[in-house]
């Protein structure tokens, strides 16, 4: 595995947003367009801010929401039809910590190495998330 950045680009692609194309994640949520209080923390930093898609989705990174392109096209979009800059806007969302190996037998079954890295980065992930000193 490259890095942990690699990685997540290819899952928001691969899992996420195809998972979400599927339906085999059906979550929507409002989520607010305002930057979360994660995103200038370490944790932020490494796991990002935008998803590079056209498709309005949401990824939820431990607290951490992750928005696609796609999602603040929606947003201006809202504005333009409604004349207002909408505080939160309702898309669908992927819970990382939902995110099951079973999903990966679907999206991707002929790369089980893939799967392994999954594991790998959700550890490292939930200890950047909770360590003492993770500014």
């Amino acid at each position: 595995m490259d890095s942990i950045a690699d990685f997540l680009i290819r899952f928001e692609r691969e899992i996420a947003e195809e998972g979400i194309k599927q339906g085999i994640f059906p979550t929507t949520r409002k989520i607010p367009i305002r930057p979360g209080k994660l995103t200038h923390k370490k944790f932020g930093k490494v796991v990002g801010t935008v998803i590079s898609s056209q498709f309005p989705f949401v990824v939820d990174y431990y607290g951490h929401c992750k928005k696609s392109s796609g999602f603040f096209e929606h947003v201006f979009r809202i504005k333009h039809e409604t004349g207002a800059l909408p505080s939160m806007v309702k898309v669908p969302v992927v819970h990382f910590e939902a995110v099951k190996d079973k999903h990966f037998y679907k999206l991707i079954p002929d790369d089980p190495e893939f799967l392994g890295n999954f594991f790998y980065v959700k550890r490292q992930l939930v200890e950047m998330r909770w360590q003492k000193n993770g500014k």
